[in-house]
């Protein structure tokens, strides 16, 4: 039995897997949503992931790391992957990336600073997997703008990373990203990506040698002991490690530990079928290597402190359920004429905007 703790927002990241793509591993799995969690009195026996953990607050940080402590002491020889103390989140991830040397490039949260050593830079949120915000930002005055064009439209700025850009893209004009996931101690070669747009968010282009290209990849797996290094640094065991190569070095984007693996067969484009031969039985394999068998008794959760089981609970209730999500961003999208007054009208004062915020934040910390 794997015990799969995922937001419940999130959930559905492995589903095409399970139940379309392979019908070996579906019985192998248990879902737990970290917000059912503080009510939980036991969990059944078994390898525990804790999936998510850039999406965590520190109260169910905290709860998810008493479930551990549990864990070593009743059933000591459970594997747990990722940590969820351990684990580095994207911001930790990307310093430590770049002070050993790894990385190019700097990461900033806002909180620090709001004026980058080189531009252009880019905005993203540090605990989520949306992408870039506003694109290439090329200067101070659109960083400014950028900043306050989120804050208007209700973004949290203390959640926000500015990233430095680094230009990845090869003698052809293409940009090229890679996929490989961490399971256990193994990583699998999963995607190449390729987009004429540095922003590589989509499928891809689907040319025949392209795909050559991929499949020459997935089977040499030429990034191993890189790829291997980088996971053993962040301490994680499992999730999908984004990044790119700047003379035949990694450079490393970002580690997602509740990656979305599959699309349904009928949203899968022709030119992503053949790798799938390669990939599947490797990432089947991978999970059944990591199944602590055999699965009898329970981890009892009794012991968990209350008080930290009710702010793990008044968390969860204030992050909200799926539809609750959803009327949020409908709303959202009507107010959006008016916030594009609003937006227009406070760029001008973007300097004092940003001088009072960081005098606020100043304050408070």
């Amino acid at each position: 039995m794997i015990n799969y703790l995922v937001k419940r927002d999130f959930a559905d990241t492995m589903e095409p897997l399970l139940f379309e793509w392979t019908d070996s591993l579906a019985n192998r799995f248990r879902f737990i949503h970290y917000e059912e969690l503080p009510d939980l009195r036991a969990i059944p026996a078994g390898t525990i992931i804790f999936a998510d953990v850039e999406r965590l607050s520190p109260s169910e940080t905290e709860l998810a790391a008493a479930v551990r402590d549990l864990s070593v002491s009743q059933l000591p020889e459970t594997p747990i992957l990722n940590d969820p103390e351990r684990t580095l989140r994207r911001f930790d991830l990307l310093d430590r990336l770049h002070k050993e040397k790894f990385n190019t490039f700097r990461a900033y949260r806002l909180t620090d600073t709001t004026v980058p050593e080189r531009f252009p830079v880019f905005l993203r949120y540090e605990s989520d997997h949306t992408g870039a915000m506003y694109g290439l930002l090329p200067d101070q005055t659109a960083v400014d703008t950028a900043i306050v064009r989120a804050m208007i439209r209700g973004h949290r700025l203390s959640n926000l990373l500015m990233v430095e850009f680094v230009d990845t893209s090869s003698d052809d004009g293409l940009y090229r990203k890679y996929a490989a996931y961490i399971v256990g101690d193994r990583i699998i070669p999963a995607d190449v990506i390729v987009e004429h747009d540095w922003h590589v968010k989509g499928n891809g282009i689907g040319a025949q040698d392209l795909v050559d290209a991929e499949l020459d990849y997935i089977g040499a797996d030429p990034h191993a002991s890189q790829l291997k290094e980088i996971a053993d640094l962040a301490n994680v065991q499992y999730g999908r490690i984004d990044y790119a190569l700047t003379d035949n070095r990694v450079v490393t984007w970002e580690i997602n530990t509740n990656p979305f693996i599959l699309w349904t067969k009928e949203r899968v484009p022709w030119w992503m079928r053949p790798k799938l031969e390669h990939f599947i039985p490797a990432l089947i394999d991978a999970f059944i290597a990591v199944d602590a068998q055999p699965t009898d008794g329970e981890l009892s959760l009794a012991e968990v402190d209350p008080d930290l089981r009710e702010r793990a609970r008044g968390r969860a209730a204030q992050h909200g359920s799926g539809p609750a999500r959803r009327f949020g961003q409908q709303y959202k999208r009507l107010l959006d004429p008016a916030v594009d007054v609003v937006e227009a009208l406070a760029v001008p004062f973007r300097r004092q905007i940003i001088g009072a915020w960081k005098r606020t934040n100043s304050n408070q910390q």
